[in-house]
């Protein structure tokens, strides 16, 4: 299929990566110039939905794909600090590993089960998601 009919335009049966920000943020506000607000000012904090390929992949900081398994993941955590985990950080003293990181968290009553689920799932999504193969 020619390139130029799947892309180059936000279209209805054409291909699409998007992200949408909020904008009334306090790293966003106030807003003169809108394009040089997102350049300069904005963080991954500021994405509240990502669109891959026309999927929605993360939304409101919930990442979807692996729901219907009744598997959620955030792209925040309840102790977050800042742009990285505070948890990640006190284990590996690396804010860059911190930022970067996903946490999981389980407890002595998640069965071997329900991880190889979760497991198997990730893996499926993620798998979705890589574009090079």
């Amino acid at each position: 299929m020619n390139g130029k009919k799947i892309v180059g335009s936000i279209e209805v049966g054409k291909k699409a990566d998007l992200i949408l920000i909020d904008l009334e943020s306090s790293m966003t506000e106030p807003i003169n110039d809108v394009f040089s607000n997102i350049v300069y000012n904005a963080t991954p904090d500021n994405v509240i939905t990502t669109i891959i390929d026309g999927n929605i992949v993360m939304e409101n900081g919930i990442i979807r794909g692996i729901e219907e398994k009744e598997i959620y993941i955030s792209t925040q955590t309840a102790c977050s600090t800042g742009n990285y985990s505070s948890s990640v950080f006190a284990v590996t003293k690396d804010k860059e590993k911190a930022s970067r990181s996903m946490r999981i968290s389980i407890s002595y009553q998640t069965t071997k089960e329900e991880i190889d689920i979760f497991i198997k799932s990730l893996d499926e999504s993620i798998k979705k998601l890589d574009f090079r193969r």
